[in-house]
């Protein structure tokens, strides 16, 4: 900021008598504020031609006194006198004057001055919830602000004609900012808190169809704990109470990971068959063989170069395959047996041509067929085999079932088959014995418990052939419908 003052030249005694005051008190004053304004150089100039202006102003009022021929007191006297005189004197002392005195040249010099200036700052409020009430916090400190003033005047024969007057603004004022607080001093907050933490644990289970190195997650696992809430009061930022005011309660929940445990990495050995060669076959006929029957003596087999190799899997996919060695197996011809003996089929166990009719089939609780086969006829084993049993009537006491039978034969057939023959009058075979098919094994009869049962003057009473077929079945014989083996329609 700049400002230019110019004085005209009006009266030249009262531009003296300024001059003379501004050149006895040259400089500047300021007031300090808090003590942020550092002392400034001050800038006194004191006038070097005070003395020259005071002589010439002297001389100028010697002159006048002379011209006007009045005594010089003071100078505001010689200026008041000066003015009171008549037109007509003043011009007449100017021409004697003119006459008499040789002007000298003006003397003519300039004068600076400095003054500074404190600028006063200002003070803002900000307002903040971030402190308590009643407590003020200075943001930022104040600081004043610098003018600078230059005066120049210019003298002429000691009289100021012109004053030029620079203000420039050194310093800008920093403004001072205080912060009010408006935070309440006593506050409450709820505040959840955990309590008494139970752990979760891990649980495995294994699955057998997933691989050892799968792993997932079947339910996360929590752990358990009381939340407790509380209601907290503070005083200016300091917890003064405490007061519970409710509480949850939250079970644990284990974690449950499944495990597989089937094996990711397997690895085996592994054989590749090269360059086979057929075998050859032999066959060979036997007639202690049932015809048409087959029996592989020696089994056949092709020759072949075979090769072995470590072969590794990841999760049932082939990762890697190394060769071992290589084994040649030469053919080997195979052996076949051929039977021709004619197999034999079951028979009756009595005599075709007789006639002999079905008394009582298979069925209901009767587990056997009974024919009426006249007393005393033969009775034919109905299939080669072995007797296994062979007993007589009184063999067994009545507290055994078996006495039921009377006299009777079982015979062991091939593939678990056996036939019973019972009520014999007797038994032409014994236990151990080898018999053929259509063989006479004995002779009808009515031993045992037959109905209806034989008297003194009946004694043929209750004649007949219980026969029965057995068959093994889970380790144990089993009575089955005799009509399944033996040519009776």
């Amino acid at each position: 900021m700049k400002k230019h003052h110019h004085f005209e030249r009006r009266n030249t005694k009262a531009i003296l008598i300024s001059a003379l005051a501004a050149a006895t008190v040259v400089g500047f004053t300021g007031c300090a504020n808090e003590g942020e304004l550092p002392s400034m150089p001050m800038t006194t100039l004191e006038s070097t031609y005070f003395t020259e202006t005071q002589k010439s102003a002297e001389a100028f009022s010697a002159q006048t006194a002379q011209t006007s021929g009045a005594p010089l007191e003071t100078t505001e006297q010689t200026l008041e006198t000066t003015e009171q005189k008549p037109a007509a004197t003043t011009a007449e002392t100017s021409a004697e004057t003119t006459t008499e005195t040789v002007k000298p040249e003006p003397v003519v010099h300039t004068e600076r001055t400095e003054e500074y200036e404190d600028i006063s700052y200002d003070t803002r409020y900000e307002y903040s919830d971030r402190y308590y009430k009643g407590t003020l916090q200075t943001k930022q400190a104040g600081k004043k602000g610098t003018l600078l003033r230059v005066t120049v005047t210019t003298y002429e024969d000691g009289v100021a004609l012109d004053a030029s007057i620079t203000e420039t603004v050194i310093h800008e004022p920093v403004e001072k900012v205080i912060i009010v607080g408006t935070k309440e001093t006593t506050t409450q907050t709820r505040l959840t808190v955990t309590e008494n933490v139970i752990p979760y644990r891990t649980e495995t289970q294994t699955d057998a169809s997933r691989y050892d190195d799968e792993r997932s997650v079947l339910q996360e696992g929590k752990d358990g704990y009381t939340e407790v809430v509380y209601l907290i009061t503070y005083e200016k930022g300091v917890e003064v109470s405490r007061e519970r005011i409710s509480e949850r309660v939250f079970d644990v929940q284990h974690e449950i990971v499944s495990v597989g445990t089937k094996p990711a990495w397997k690895e085996t050995s592994e054989t590749e068959r090269t360059n086979t060669v057929p075998h050859k076959t032999e066959y060979i006929y036997d007639n202690t063989v049932t015809d048409g029957k087959r029996i592989v003596k020696t089994a056949g087999k092709d020759g072949y170069t075979e090769n072995l190799y470590t072969v590794k899997y990841y999760r049932g996919k082939l990762s890697s395959k190394e060769f071992v060695k290589s084994t040649v197996y030469e053919p080997t011809t195979e052996v076949i047996i051929i039977g021709t003996k004619k197999e034999e089929s079951f028979g009756l166990p009595f005599l075709a041509n007789k006639g002999y009719t079905l008394t009582q089939d298979f069925g209901g609780s009767h587990y056997a067929m009974d024919f009426g086969v006249w007393y005393g006829d033969p009775i034919l084993a109905v299939k080669s085999g072995t007797v296994i049993y062979a007993y007589d009537e009184g063999d067994f006491p009545k507290s055994d079932a078996n006495w039921t039978y009377g006299t009777f034969v079982v015979i062991e057939h091939e593939n678990g088959v056996r036939s019973l023959y019972a009520h014999l009058k007797s038994r032409t075979v014994k236990a151990g014995q080898k018999v053929t098919g259509g063989q006479v094994i004995g002779y009808s009869g009515n031993t045992g418990r037959v109905n209806p049962a034989p008297t003194a003057s009946n004694p043929l009473a209750g004649t007949h052939l219980h026969f029965e077929i057995r068959v093994k079945r889970n380790g144990s014989y089993v009575k089955v419908d005799p009509k399944n083996y033996i040519p009776y329609k």
